[in-house]
């Protein structure tokens, strides 16, 4: 028989801090954010943004984490 079970799992991490009240708002019709050298096929450079969400609404950036690591439990 098959048995799942969901436990915490401990090691190293940092606090994320709280959620930013700033919406991660799209980026302008075009613009993808990801530069690509010249010298790149054109066929090549057209897949290079793909996967990329244009924002994560309803979810809020959490931007405030620390570099800090220390032990925490993770599920």
């Amino acid at each position: 028989m098959t048995e799942l079970r969901l436990e915490n799992f401990t090691m190293p991490g940092v606090d994320l801090g709280p959620e930013s009240p700033l919406p991660s708002l799209p980026a302008p019709s075009g613009a993808s954010g990801v530069v690509v050298e010249d010298s790149i096929p054109k066929f090549e450079r057209a897949s290079f943004a793909a996967g990329q969400t244009r924002n994560r609404l309803p979810y809020l950036d959490q931007d405030g984490y620390t570099r800090e690591r220390k032990p925490r439990a993770f599920r």
